[in-house]
């Protein structure tokens, strides 16, 4: 484990997700969400993700979305490069 060791909130950090793991998924080896990180990646400004700038989508009574090329824009990220988040993370965190 990349950070089991380092210090007290790694620690901390490794045994919630080996925890959460356990409990969410059969497999050993699963998944992760990673929605938490990826507000800090994307204001750090470094090239953990690709963005355009789009029209901001409609949302409709049913659940989908419209479009309308005349709204204000909002910024889409359409990629993360999720192995440069989590290095740039774990040397952090383990720093």
């Amino acid at each position: 484990m990349f950070l089991r060791g380092k210090n007290k909130l790694c620690d901390y950090l490794v045994d919630i997700v080996e925890r959460d793991g356990a409990a969410e998924s059969p497999y050993t080896t699963w998944t992760r969400a990673i929605w938490d990180v990826t507000a800090v990646g994307w204001l750090l400004g470094e090239d953990f993700m690709e963005d355009r700038l789009v029209p901001a989508p409609i949302l409709q009574y049913d659940h989908h979305y419209s479009f309308d090329g005349n709204r204000h824009l909002i910024r889409y990220v359409y990629h993360i490069n999720r192995d440069a988040l989590f290095e740039d993370l774990f040397r952090k965190l383990a720093g």
